[in-house]
């Protein structure tokens, strides 16, 4: 009998593989971004000459860029998920080299938010229809 369903037809093993290998480097490294911060509080702090609750103000902002989450998680359906992937790792990856150039705490703040709203617009996007 002739298999009807919508899916997707299968991959080669192959395929496979790689899909899921480039996925977890991508959502390990947009994981990473987000929660760097947590270890290093004092040491950021440090660096850009503020206190320690200003930097943890910076990951609450990042934190509360989830709460965007019901408004702009359906883009990844509008424009393709792998588009949306890619356009928040590459967000991700000019925050932060603009933040690695600049360690300003305005920067710092800025990056941290765009980290967040990245985050949030690839996790939906990454996660298979069924």
């Amino acid at each position: 009998m002739n298999d009807l369903s919508p899916r997707a037809p299968d991959l080669p093993a192959r395929g496979i593989f790689s899909a899921v290998l480039v996925l977890t480097v991508a959502r390990t490294s947009v994981n990473m971004a987000r929660r760097f911060t947590y270890a290093f509080v004092p040491e950021i702090a440090r660096a850009l000459g503020v206190p320690i609750s200003s930097v943890q103000n910076a990951i609450t902002l990042q934190s509360s860029a989830s709460i965007l989450s019901p408004t702009v998680g359906g883009l990844s359906e509008r424009f393709g998920r792998k588009y949306v992937m890619m356009a928040a790792l590459a967000a991700i990856s000019v925050l932060g080299l603009v933040g690695a150039a600049a360690p300003v705490y305005g920067v710092f703040l800025a990056m941290m938010a765009g980290f967040g709203l990245s985050k949030m617009l690839f996790d939906p996007a990454a996660i298979p229809r069924i």
